[in-house]
């Protein structure tokens, strides 16, 4: 994962660096098979639920001392 989880940027390597090896390895996989037309979508969908991840994952520790 990044070191900064606040910021994962929109593109195919900021997406693949807060991924683990397997998620990143599926993520590749579904981006080499898209069609040109929905790459687009697929990059959003991966982008917007990459962003929740390291959200949550960085909430988490806050949570737990509270």
């Amino acid at each position: 994962m990044q070191t900064d989880p606040a910021i994962v940027s929109r593109n195919a390597k900021g997406i693949a660096a807060a991924l683990d090896d397997v998620t990143r390895m599926e993520f590749f996989r579904q981006l080499l098979a898209a069609e040109p037309d929905d790459i687009e979508q697929l990059m959003r969908r991966w982008w917007a639920a990459v962003t929740v991840q390291t959200s949550l994952a960085r909430e988490t520790p806050e949570r737990a001392s509270v």
